[in-house]
């Protein structure tokens, strides 16, 4: 006898033929509009800090920083893994209600709950979970694990690209 195994593509196909092509992209536009703001707020935080430490810098020496740019203060291996694991627990932390709002989003239809407890859209399901749930419980469950898995890979994703980015010569002021 032949029996069948759940395959990625049969699961797939078994979605899409019960939800439509749609079904497969669940939790997508919540998935980018949590990726865009965290990825943006990472890039601003640590070239923010960057900029104003490296101006601390051109103070100190006296000079305006316009005549000569390659008087840009070094920022050391250790102060780059600072300002990136600044930059990953700002924008942890801004854009973290959004990630759970996602996660619920996708597995609420797995679980066959009341559907007055669903979540329709990123900002109704922020308002149901502030409401039910609350701050700490609800919008930010499991911040403080996530922080142990975000801020090291900020740190150390910043310092690696800004280190390779001065190896290869670019200019690191992104």
């Amino acid at each position: 006898h032949h029996h069948h195994r759940a395959t990625m593509a049969s699961v797939l196909a078994q979605l899409a033929r019960k939800e439509g092509i749609p079904g497969l992209y669940k939790g997508v536009l919540p998935t980018l509009l949590g990726i865009f703001p965290y990825a943006g707020l990472k890039f601003f935080v640590y070239q923010y800090l960057k900029g104003v430490y490296m101006e601390g810098g051109r103070a100190k020496e006296g000079t305006t920083g316009e005549e000569k740019v390659e008087g840009e203060r070094f920022v050391s291996t250790p102060m780059k893994l600072v300002f990136g694991a600044s930059a990953g627990l700002v924008a942890q932390t801004i854009t973290y209600p959004l990630d759970v709002v996602r996660r619920r989003m996708q597995v609420q239809d797995l679980a066959s709950g009341d559907p007055s407890g669903k979540i329709r859209s990123s900002l109704q399901g922020l308002g149901l979970i502030y409401r039910t749930l609350g701050v700490r419980k609800g919008l930010y469950a499991g911040l403080s694990l996530n922080y142990l898995k975000v801020v090291p890979s900020t740190a150390i994703g910043f310092a690696v690209y800004d280190t390779a980015k001065e190896y290869l010569g670019h200019r690191t002021s992104i």
